[in-house]
Formats: C-alpha cells, sequence, structure tokens
C-alpha cells in the first residue's frame, strides 16, 4: 500500500533529483571557453581538436584569412549544435528512422577510417611495378580515349536465352528488332565512356570490334548493348602517368587487403541470407572496394 511514509521518500528522491539537475545545469553554465575549449554552446563544449577537424573539412580558397576562417569553422559547429538541440527536443533522436541512418553513417565512417588505417603502413609500389602496370593498361594511360556510345539498357531477364538470340545482331536496329520480339522493354540514348576506367578485358573487346558491332555487358540487375559511336583520343599527359599509375596500385593493393579482411571476418563470424536474398556469385569479387566506394559516399568527409 503507498503510505505517507512511501510518499515521504519519493519527495525526497525527487528532490535529491531536482537537486542533481539543477547542480549538472549550474556546472555547464560556469564552464568557461578556455585552453583547448574554444566555445561553450549550452554547456557543451566544442575543442580545439574539433574545431581544426572543422577546418580540415572546408574548401578555403588560396589566400583565405586563416582567422576569419577559423570563427567561420567555429560558427558552422555552434549553429550545428544548436539545430541538432533543436532536433532532440523534438525527439528526433529516438525516431528509428534516424536510429538506422545514424548506424548507417557509423559503418561507412568505420570503413573509411578502417582503409586509411590499413593504408599508412603499406608499402610505396617499385618504379618497377609502376612501370609494368602503365604497359599493362596503356587504356589507362597513352591509349587513353573518350568514347561515344550508342546503348541499349534493360534490366536482366530471368531468361538467359537473351544473350543467344541477341549474338547475331551486326547492328543496333537488329538489337532493337530482337528486343522488341522477346518482349523485353529497354532505354535507349547516347552516353560516353572513358576507356580508363574500363577492365583490359573490355577495352581489348572494344578494339578488336570497333565500331563494327555492338557488343553485350551484363551487369548486376542491368544489360547493356553498346556500339561505339566515335572515339576521340585522350591520352594522359606524360608528367602525370606515374602519379596516377602510383595511387591506382595503392588502391588497388588496398581493396585486395580490405577483401582478404572481409573474407576472414565472413568465415569467422558467418552470414546467414534468408533463401531469395543471397547476393549473385557475379557480385562476390571486389566486395571490399564496392564496399569502400559506397562508404566513400555515406559517411561524412574526413
Amino acid at each position: 500500500m503507498y503510505n505517507r511514509s512511501s510518499k515521504r521518500k519519493a519527495l525526497q528522491r525527487l528532490s535529491w533529483s531536482a537537486a542533481l539537475l539543477a547542480a549538472t545545469f549550474l556546472a555547464g553554465c560556469d564552464k568557461k571557453p578556455e585552453g583547448q575549449v574554444v566555445a561553450v554552446v549550452n554547456g557543451d563544449e566544442i575543442t580545439q581538436q574539433e574545431l581544426n577537424a572543422e577546418l580540415g573539412n572546408m574548401q578555403l580558397p588560396e589566400g583565405a584569412a586563416k582567422d576569419e576562417a577559423r570563427n567561420l569553422a567555429l560558427d558552422n559547429i555552434v549553429n550545428r549544435r544548436l539545430l541538432a538541440g533543436v532536433a532532440k527536443q523534438q525527439g528526433i533522436d529516438s525516431s528509428p528512422e534516424y536510429i538506422m541512418r545514424r548506424q548507417q553513417l557509423d559503418e561507412a565512417l568505420l570503413v573509411q577510417m578502417l582503409a586509411q588505417r590499413t593504408a599508412r603502413p603499406m608499402k610505396q609500389p617499385s618504379s618497377q611495378e609502376v612501370k609494368d602496370f602503365v604497359a599493362q593498361n596503356p587504356q589507362m594511360f597513352a591509349n587513353r580515349a573518350v568514347l561515344t556510345v550508342d546503348q541499349i539498357r534493360f534490366p536482366t531477364p530471368a531468361n538467359q536465352d537473351y544473350a543467344k538470340a541477341l549474338s547475331p545482331a551486326k547492328t543496333m536496329a537488329e538489337v532493337v528488332t530482337t528486343l522488341n520480339r522477346l518482349g523485353i522493354k529497354f532505354e535507349r540514348g547516347t552516353t560516353q565512356a572513358d576507356t580508363a576506367t574500363m577492365p583490359p578485358e573490355m577495352f581489348k573487346q572494344i578494339s578488336s570490334i570497333g565500331s563494327s558491332e555492338p557488343f553485350v555487358v551484363p551487369g548486376p540487375g542491368v544489360v547493356s548493348v553498346n556500339m561505339v559511336v566515335s572515339s576521340r583520343p585522350a591520352p594522359l599527359p606524360e608528367n602525370q602517368v606515374n602519379q596516377a599509375a602510383t595511387a591506382m596500385i595503392q588502391r588497388r593493393n588496398l581493396a585486395n587487403e580490405l577483401n582478404t579482411m572481409l573474407k576472414t571476418a565472413k568465415a569467422e563470424g558467418g552470414v546467414d541470407y534468408q533463401q531469395g536474398f543471397a547476393p549473385p556469385k557475379a557480385a562476390a569479387t571486389d566486395t571490399a572496394e564496392k564496399a569502400l566506394q559506397a562508404a566513400a559516399s555515406t559517411a561524412p568527409a574526413q
């Protein structure tokens, strides 16, 4: 039964809680922006380290006044902190959408930082390794070109017979006729392709076919049929070749290292998909590279 003694104890607990909250609030009010603390927003400290990180993310024009840029960066943090406080007051931080998106951002940021930590101790590629890479990938350097492509795209059909049906097609008109006969809906347009972003096998295929006939490129969920309309040479300047090749080798080596980590993590942790949700076998390659790209597009800049 809730008697007077219980009521009195409850009131005492409320009084202690109120006193504790008041003390915390007053302590927050007493905080001063000094030393490594450059500002205080509603009792919440903003440190020099946070300010430096904000400055690092800003695209500052050459010759910008350092003090003015610093103060602007701090104002950005203050404004963001205040608006975040308003969002919390409205309960947004407890909504399912916020919790899900915060998890996505946290995971993406962790992947980015894992990549950065993994890349730091990796050795620079040797001059011979760079030279070999350039020789093996002429489409990225001396033979680089920008292609204008007539392209037809359609969702990958469940029935794989489409590939056999398209193989005799020697013109885009014949491709259109075949797709219409098969009842496959498609989109058609002109696009540009940079040979520097193509796998060597595709570049060899295009080089051998040229603009004489279309070629089919199956992809995850989408098939494209392409025919080169024109080609414009765009060789990479000689003074940029070594630097570009070095960066590409480093990224490849990093992706390989992350893929090894990923395979180990999958083997140790295990992944159990509901029937029908497992990724296609074709998606099993370069998974770490794709995760890295997704992280780069999701996580905040570092």
